[in-house]
């Protein structure tokens, strides 16, 4: 007869299933954030040679488990919670330098697509966006048709990406950017008029 899973696994099973989607309310990206965290629980830095604020980032997806099993099985979870509060947070080395790309450095990005090929015109537009937006890559895979709003005589391109927390933003597009993003559209025969 096989054994039943002990007490932690049970409640980390629904701290992933019940807890965060639904009592919490965490979008996908933030729930796969966490269970990522807990398959790299052990030497972040050593083999993988994460950094502090990875290991941080870690840290605190373990010790929200570590409360969550604290109130619902406090005898069950004491090991594991008394393991996870008393892992020190790292020091982070403060680096005070802007890093950008000049205008020079992102016009020989979007230089190195081949546009003669489907994937290379998808390339393009993508790091066009990218730098036109500031989404991460995320925000960017999660866009759709009826994100964008392209520009009218009297109103510039729109896009609006979602990010973290489900949060949206709506930013405005140069038209160097605008006239990418219609090409590509033109190129795969989609109509912004016919989202569906």
């Amino acid at each position: 007869m096989k054994s039943k899973p002990d007490e932690l696994t049970r409640l980390l099973s629904e701290f992933f299933t019940e807890y965060l989607p639904i009592t919490k309310g965490l979008s996908v990206n933030t729930i796969t954030a966490y269970q990522y965290a807990f398959q790299l629980l052990v030497h972040l830095e050593q083999e993988r040679q994460c950094t502090a604020k990875t290991r941080n980032v870690r840290r605190s997806a373990i010790i929200a488990f570590a409360k969550y099993a604290a109130k619902k099985s406090f005898s069950s979870s004491l090991p594991f919670y008394s393991e996870a509060i008393s892992s020190t947070k790292k020091k982070e080395p403060k680096n005070n330098i802007i890093k950008y790309f000049l205008k020079e450095e992102i016009q020989l990005l979007l230089k190195l697509p081949d546009t003669s090929k489907a994937i290379g015109q998808r390339d393009v537009t993508m790091l066009a966006v990218l730098y036109a937006t500031g989404a991460r890559a995320q925000e960017l895979c999660d866009i759709t048709l009826n994100d964008i709003t392209l520009a009218t005589p009297s109103f510039p391109t729109k896009v609006r990406s979602t990010g973290k927390g489900n949060k949206s933003r709506v930013v405005t597009i140069p038209a160097s950017c605008t006239s990418i993003i219609t090409e590509y559209l033109r190129i795969r025969k989609y109509d912004l008029n016919n989202k569906s």
